[in-house]
């Protein structure tokens, strides 16, 4: 779990590549795949534009939308508690 920070964007780091990230909070969740930048994410069954940057052991989501309310689309809203599972290459 962690608490968002209420920037647009966070970037999060695994001890190995991961494949599959899944992030779920309050009314939203995350889906990224690897090597995938636009990413899946709905909240109260509205769609998110986000963007996943993949960069070693390492993946930043980030919100691109003109809409209000980026940190809590992008899964980061201030003192907001949130779950996160991923899914690592463990033969890297």
């Amino acid at each position: 779990t962690y608490t968002g920070t209420g920037a647009v964007s966070r970037t999060f780091s695994f001890p190995k590549q991961p494949l599959l990230v899944i992030i779920g909070g309050p009314s939203i969740y995350l889906v990224a795949v690897r090597g995938i930048t636009a990413l899946l994410s709905t909240e109260n069954g509205e769609s998110n534009n986000l963007t996943g940057t993949w960069s070693g052991t390492a993946l930043t989501v980030a919100y691109n939308g003109n809409w209000g309310g980026g940190d809590r689309r992008a899964c980061n809203a201030s003192g907001s508690s949130y779950r996160i599972v991923a899914l690592l290459d463990m033969s890297e």
